[in-house]
């Protein structure tokens, strides 16, 4: 029998210096980080937070962030940040550090109600930021104990909160970005389009960590020790998730929308796939950067998307 031949829209490739290129959320908190990725001259936006409206400590007593050997990563770190007081404070000196260098300043605001969305959308307006990314999918909070839901799975929750934050930042300037969570059925990630067209979102990042994963070393030993050894998985794991998800969405959302590739994004050649394949607008750096904090991988994922792309033009 023969088989089906299933034709791929592949999309064509972005210039490097017209490609957003930033990190990922959960690594920049304070006033260091940020001047060190200002420094990064490849970044063309530097993210912040995610942040909440209480301070929060995080999942402590073990480690919460580990990689393993094939580049897949793990992490229960449970939103740790000083919070909105804080950043009301700080981050107008942060949208300066980035705008000095030629940089676009994305806030990451992560509530648990409607109302906290609100509230922090609306510290993000007042600092000045160029964007205001709407964090739907930390899996990694617990309460007594207790998990979390996760935002992005209460269908209610996500269109009140996007419409709240949509409200308050229109007429201001700063952009609508929104982070999701992986989503395997494709009927619904139409669905998830079909609301960012609504709300009229200038980006959306896919995906967030994928929930709920027990990963152990060759030893048997867990990953991470906190959490029962449970956690969000990202990296290379993650790559072909965000990759699927983007290629159902991109269809499905006005061409003002921008994706943002996160997940995986370790050399020049995942770049290409997620401009080429899946239609994604730039990247975000996570685990790649997150494992060494060595900022020098961007200029490094930079160059060699460079490459590929001149070698594309021939």
């Amino acid at each position: 029998m023969k088989g089906n031949t299933v034709a791929i829209t592949q999309y064509p490739l972005i210039p490097p210096h017209e490609l957003f290129f930033m990190n990922a959320a959960g690594w920049a908190k304070h006033r260091e980080h940020v001047e060190l990725l200002a420094r990064v001259p490849d970044l063309t936006h530097i993210v912040v937070g995610s942040i909440t409206v209480k301070p929060r400590e995080g999942n402590t007593g073990g480690t919460a962030f580990n990689v393993a050997h094939d580049g897949t990563s793990l992490n229960s770190l449970g939103l740790p940040n000083p919070g909105m007081a804080y950043y009301e404070d700080v981050l107008p000196e942060f949208v300066g550090l980035a705008n000095e260098c030629g940089k676009k300043l994305v806030v990451s605001i992560a509530g648990f109600s409607t109302e906290e969305y609100v509230l922090l959308a609306k510290v993000v307006v007042g600092s000045g930021a160029d964007a205001c990314e709407v964090n739907l999918g930390c899996p990694n909070v617990f309460v007594a104990g207790e998990q979390k839901p996760i935002t992005s799975y209460d269908d209610a929750l996500v269109q009140s909160a996007l419409l709240a934050v949509r409200e308050v930042l229109e007429k201001t300037g700063v952009e609508l970005w929104v982070k999701l969570s992986p989503e395997q059925n494709p009927i619904r990630r139409i669905q998830i389009a079909t609301w960012l067209g609504a709300i009229v979102a200038d980006a959306a990042i896919l995906t967030n960590t994928y929930p709920n994963v027990f990963l152990a070393e060759e030893d048997g030993s867990p990953l991470i020790t906190v959490s029962n050894g449970i956690g969000g998985m990202a990296g290379t794991a993650l790559k072909p998730i965000a990759m699927a998800m983007a290629q159902n969405i991109r269809p499905n959302v006005p061409k003002y929308t921008k994706l943002i590739g996160a997940g995986g994004v370790s050399v020049g050649a995942d770049v290409r796939d997620y401009v080429r394949d899946a239609g994604c607008s730039g990247v975000a750096v996570g685990t790649a950067f997150f494992q060494n904090e060595n900022p020098r991988i961007f200029g490094e994922i930079l160059a060699e998307y460079a490459d590929l792309f001149e070698a594309a033009q021939r």
